[in-house]
């Protein structure tokens, strides 16, 4: 998430593109066969997609100009409509594929259309097989999602214990390459620190 507080959705939509980069597809084409299909309520099939619809326009995206019209007219109601989202993906996505650990770092980059997302990740993470393991500088504010009693805070060597012992897996691990990052200066290390992890 590192340097992205200013870019619409872009939590939620690299988290999006992660997941369905895994399926070997893209992140519409992935939503469509996870969420927006017969069986599934069709009020919420109609609000989830006017939710997509509104993160497309805001992010500016193609793909859901046919679905525009369903984007809600108050501000209110489609960030209600995309924590919705949210909710529905997480829960649909350990339907089909089972417990699961989401790492999410530098949350401190966290843009603010992207927030409530993130509360519903955790919200999920209380009541279903999954893991979110956060990162974020120790000396920046807490997110409030994480200021609550049933997040514990460990080391990063104990995150990536609880995970393979979760998962029992053997390697949880899986990345893309890492762009070129800006030389910091002298003394700034930023990849081992013991930061908020919940």
């Amino acid at each position: 998430m590192s340097y992205g507080a200013g870019d619409p959705y872009r939590f939620g939509r690299s988290l999006a593109q992660t997941i369905a980069d895994e399926h070997g597809t893209d992140s519409g084409s992935f939503i469509r066969r996870l969420i927006l299909t017969s069986d599934v309520d069709p009020h919420d099939v109609v609000r989830w997609t006017g939710a997509i619809a509104a993160i497309a326009r805001d992010a500016a995206f193609s793909g859901w100009e046919a679905e525009a019209s369903l984007v809600p007219p108050d501000p209110a109601d489609v960030a209600a409509a995309v924590r919705s989202l949210a909710h529905g993906y997480v829960e649909h996505l350990l339907d089909l594929d089972g417990p699961r650990v989401i790492v999410v770092d530098d949350l401190h980059w966290l843009d603010p259309s992207s927030a409530g997302i993130f509360e519903e990740l955790v919200e999920v993470a209380r009541s279903r097989p999954l893991i979110a393991l956060v990162g974020s500088r120790p000396s920046g504010p807490v997110h409030p999602a994480l200021e609550r009693a049933d997040v514990v805070r460990v080391s990063v060597e104990s995150a990536v214990s609880i995970a393979r012992t979760a998962l029992h897996a053997e390697v949880i691990v899986a990345q893309r390459p890492l762009p070129a990052q800006p030389k910091r200066p002298y003394g700034h290390h930023h990849g081992h620190d013991h930061g908020h992890f919940g």
